[in-house]
Order: C-alpha cells, then structure tokens, then sequence
C-alpha cells in the first residue's frame, strides 16, 4: 500500500526538518482554510486534527488527522485559524505549537466552522484573562506545548515499539474519558 514503512509524529518531522509547509493563493487572493504540506522523509507523517502550527501569516490547527504518504508528493491540507486578528504581510516560518484542547478540538471536528472555532477560542482565552490583540489561541497554552509534546513523543515511542497495529487510541482519567483518535 501507499502507507508502507513507520509513521514520523508531525512535531518530529518539523523538528527534523522533514516536512515543508506553504501557505497557498487561490484565485489571487491568499487560502485561509487551506496549507501545502510536502513531505521530504522516507517515513510517512500523521498531522493530527486540532494539531497547531505557529507562524505564516496566521495560526493554524489541522482540520482533519491526514498521514502525509513519503516522498515530495504535494498535499493540501485543510486547517482552520486560531488566530484570528493577525495576518502578516511578511509570513513567519512555520513551527510546531502542539495540540488545540478538547473545546477547540470538538468544534474543529464536529462543526468544521471556522465562526465556532473562534467563539471557542474567545470563549476560552476570557475564561483564562488571557485576551490578547489578535485573539491568538495559542497565548493560552504556550506553558502547556512543551508537556503536550513530550507526552505524545513518549507515547509515539512506545507505539514504534510495539508489534501491534493501532487502529486509534483512547485517553482515560479517572472516570472520564478525555480524548478518542481513531485512523
């Protein structure tokens, strides 16, 4: 199959500099809800839904968990704006800022609209007295990417080592189930 081989995490293929992302025009005027994402590894790479992405001209979640096929195959990737005040003229480079929360998450997931992704976002920024500028999710959460990302990398690790094949994952405490991923 096209999936053969293992599957890079999106935070290590960035941090590899195995994956290029661009933002894209269409019909001469910038795509939002849209980014080119090349894959430049010989592993594929899974983008996970809610998975942010600082920088460009604005910032980005993933809209939907895709596995990026190896090799410089060009691929469109639909995401929806966390930031919703800012968009620079003069684009910065793209960077891996970890996971939206569940909140964010669901409305990227369930209601795929951009309008509810923001009155989350606002919604949880005022909850948090963190309103900033340009109504940037990522203001929020900045003290929690590093955990978020040490977590997955340890959990992707011990899916490497495992002989299973995973068909998704559940995240539980206590008595509350806090996350489901299936692919």
């Amino acid at each position: 199959t096209m999936f053969d081989g293992n599957i890079m995490s999106f935070s290590e293929a960035m941090r590899k500099h195995k994956i290029t992302v661009k933002e894209m025009s269409a019909d001469g005027g910038p795509d939002v809800s849209m980014l080119l994402v090349k894959n430049h590894s010989k592993e594929n790479i899974m983008l996970l839904s809610g998975e942010m992405i600082q920088g460009g001209k604005q910032d980005r979640a993933f809209g939907k968990t895709t596995i990026i096929p190896k090799g410089r195959h060009k691929n469109y990737v639909p995401v929806f704006c966390v930031e919703k005040g800012r968009w620079d003229d003069k684009a910065k480079t793209f960077k891996h800022a970890g996971t939206a929360d569940a909140g964010v998450r669901k409305q990227i997931d369930v209601t795929q609209r951009q309008s509810k992704v923001w009155k989350q976002i606002d919604n949880e920024l005022a909850e948090k007295n963190k309103k900033n500028k340009t109504s940037a999710y990522l203001n929020a959460y900045n003290d929690s990417t590093i955990d978020d990302t040490s977590y997955l990398r340890f959990f992707i690790n011990k899916m490497k080592e495992s002989n299973s094949a995973y068909a998704g994952f559940a995240v539980v405490t206590g008595n509350n189930n806090i996350n489901a991923e299936i692919f």
